[in-house]
């Protein structure tokens, strides 16, 4: 085994039968370069991400509450509205007191959340980490 590798041997015992069962793990650490930047990148996705849905959720409540569509509140309209455009339509908005509902909005929460999670996993894809159990 080479300075790469690096193997993990796990003892564990049965309480009622009593038996010892082993396992080893033998994890490959090659290209700690690629790694850092696959992960960096997989921590750009999930900011930008987490970013963006706190955007949609404060135009949902502004929305929501039905606040005033001047200054700050239509900066964030504007700026999320390319962003909601594909989850609309899938639910209908009601209207509520002094606001609307706008459902659009939390799928596209749902929606990016998902799409960023796919992303990183086929980013990881790359990654050459692996680990086998023997």
């Amino acid at each position: 085994m080479d300075s790469s590798t690096i193997e993990t041997t796990t003892v564990s015992q049965n309480p009622v039968t009593g038996q010892v069962s082993k396992s080893n793990v033998v994890t490959s650490k090659r290209g700690n370069v690629e790694d850092f930047f696959i992960n960096k990148t997989n921590q750009i996705i999930y900011t930008f991400v987490a970013i963006l849905n706190l955007f949609i959720f404060i135009r949902f409540m502004f929305l929501l509450l039905g606040a005033n569509q001047v200054g700050f509140v239509t900066f964030i309209l504007n700026l999320t509205n390319i962003f909601v455009a594909p989850a609309r339509g899938i639910f209908p908005s009601q209207v509520v007191e002094g606001g609307y509902f706008e459902a659009a909005s939390l799928v596209a929460i749902v929606m990016w959340l998902i799409l960023a999670t796919i992303l990183a996993v086929v980013i990881n894809l790359f990654s050459s980490k692996t680990e086998q159990v023997v």
